[in-house]
């Protein structure tokens, strides 16, 4: 092979691994940050449905009527739940999952300490938490349903104008 063939060879080989071997640009991901979800679901949501059991509760329930949830900063607290006083939590967020998960953890109560794995989906004025209710909390729910033997709770809660 001459000089000028072996340096044409060379360059061809250079230029065919650069192509191959270079990094493909990362995709942005379209999924919110965690800060960027928490700061969307600050306020006071109302319980429009509570579903347990398999059953659906209206906000004009009495279980549910006036059920109210405060979210500030990182926690999340159950205004005045069956009239039994606030239940005071926090949260943390991670929308990169599917379903989006939320873990909740109590502050006060019998469950103090305790962690429940949820999920959750937000929308424009709308959140959506599935949890574990009557089972183990560490469970996560893999879907948003509540059947009448599957120990999962559903809440869905509307946002409530800012005051």
């Amino acid at each position: 092979m001459t000089g000028n063939m072996l340096t044409t060879t060379l360059v061809a080989l250079s230029v065919v691994g650069s192509i191959c071997f270079a990094k493909a640009p990362v995709p942005r991901s379209t999924s919110p940050t965690a800060a960027e979800e928490a700061k969307k679901i600050q306020g006071e949501w109302e319980v429009f449905e509570l579903n347990s059991r398999g059953e659906k509760y209206p906000k004009d329930h009495p279980e549910v009527k006036n059920m109210r949830v405060l979210i500030k900063g990182e926690e999340l607290t159950f205004l005045a739940v069956n009239k039994g006083g606030d239940r005071k939590t926090t949260f943390k967020l991670n929308p990169a999952k599917s379903p989006k998960q939320i873990d909740i953890t109590s502050l006060d109560g019998q469950e103090t300490g305790q962690t429940a794995a949820c999920i959750y989906v937000l929308g424009k004025d709308q959140l959506t938490i599935c949890m574990p209710f009557l089972i183990d909390p560490t469970l996560r729910p893999s879907e948003f349903k509540s059947t009448a033997d599957n120990g999962l709770m559903v809440i869905v809660l509307v946002k409530l104008p800012a005051k």
